[in-house]
């Protein structure tokens, strides 16, 4: 058991820091900030839209209506 939850640990602090960077993996030197910038939109409006279609599923399933 604590060698399962030791192993993974050890496997999220990769993942979380693998997916905190990746956002700066094959970005030019030059204009960071547009991107970093675009990148945040754009997944600023995924979670929105998913926000929205959660919703909008939980509203028409409820009481069987859909």
């Amino acid at each position: 058991m604590i060698c399962a939850r030791f192993t993974q640990h050890f496997n999220g602090i990769g993942q979380n820091e693998s997916y905190a960077n990746f956002r700066y993996i094959l970005i030019p030197k030059e204009d960071r900030i547009t991107y970093t910038s675009l990148y945040q939109l754009v997944f600023n409006a995924g979670n929105l839209a998913l926000a929205t279609f959660e919703f909008w599923m939980e509203k028409n399933t409820t009481h069987g209506k859909m």
